[in-house]
């Protein structure tokens, strides 16, 4: 989102970036209201989930509408996926291990960030791309 964001403040359109960052404020207030009370901390990651993927797809069709370009659908849906997943296997891992302790909570917030990148890794043109940066960096 940040690219997004950089770009509509660089056509001289920060107005956009304010109205969508408002909007996802109140959705994730939302959210956390209505998920928190249902199904405890997990509803707020998913709240905060959902928040932030839209903040980045209204950023990105604003951005697209204001200055054409070819849109990484494909790479979009994937990370839409992975942020899918990320949460759906934590609340069934929560649902045979709660969280009760703060170092339980980091072990859960890292088997999230753990689980979100594997999923992103499944595809293969992410994985490539992955693989390039650490050849990169190793070089």
């Amino acid at each position: 989102y940040k690219l997004f964001s950089t770009t509509l403040k660089a056509i001289n359109r920060p107005d956009l970036t304010a109205r969508i960052t408002v909007f996802t404020v109140v959705l994730n207030i939302l959210l956390n209201l209505t998920l928190v009370a249902t199904i405890g901390i997990l509803g707020a990651a998913v709240a905060t989930a959902v928040a932030f993927v839209g903040h980045t797809l209204l950023h990105g069709y604003y951005v697209r509408d204001q200055i054409p370009f070819e849109f990484p659908v494909r790479d979009i849906v994937w990370v839409v996926v992975s942020s899918a997943v990320m949460p759906g296997g934590l609340g069934t891992i929560y649902t045979v291990l709660p969280v009760e302790t703060v170092p339980e909570l980091v072990g859960f917030v890292t088997l999230g960030v753990g689980i979100y990148g594997a999923t992103l890794l499944v595809r293969k043109s992410t994985r490539e791309v992955v693989l390039d940066l650490l050849a990169q960096l190793t070089a």
